[in-house]
């Protein structure tokens, strides 16, 4: 799993910054497995699941 320090989550149309996620750990303590990392990648997962379903959804509606 590669993260960087900081992550931002854009939206879609118009892009803005939706969230930033800060990540701590520094480097080279950062393991396969580690709760706290896997939590924030399924944060992470999930903000960009939740744009695109509403993109999808602009769509449908057009």
């Amino acid at each position: 799993m590669r993260l960087g320090h900081r992550i931002m989550v854009l939206s879609r149309r118009p892009g803005v910054i939706r969230e930033i996620v800060e990540i701590d750990t520094p480097l080279g303590r950062r393991r396969l497995g580690d709760p706290a990392l896997d939590q924030q990648q399924a944060r992470l997962w999930q903000l960009m699941r939740d744009e695109a379903a509403a993109a999808d959804a602009e769509l449908a509606d057009a």
